[in-house]
């Protein structure tokens, strides 16, 4: 799977979950200081096509502390879809 790809993983119809797994920095606390740290991230987005104006959001995000453990999440998203 392709980081930073959206994977389809539920649709009824109206709405269609998508899926992806991305690297991004975050901030972490060391004692007194503060540094940056690289972590896997699995987020979800709902497409909501049922209104003219449509609409995207993500909701759902997990923070992983290797990239393989959020690309083996998304895998496990997408399995579950089938």
């Amino acid at each position: 799977m392709k980081r930073n790809t959206w994977y389809q993983i539920h649709t009824n119809g109206g709405t269609t979950t998508f899926a992806r797994y991305t690297r991004q920095e975050t901030a972490q606390e060391k004692g007194d200081v503060e540094i940056l740290v690289e972590v896997g991230v699995f987020e979800k987005l709902s497409v909501d096509t049922t209104t003219p104006q449509g609409g995207a959001e993500i909701f759902g995000r997990e923070e992983f502390y290797d990239e393989g453990a959020a690309m083996a999440r998304l895998a496990e998203a997408v399995e579950l879809a089938r």
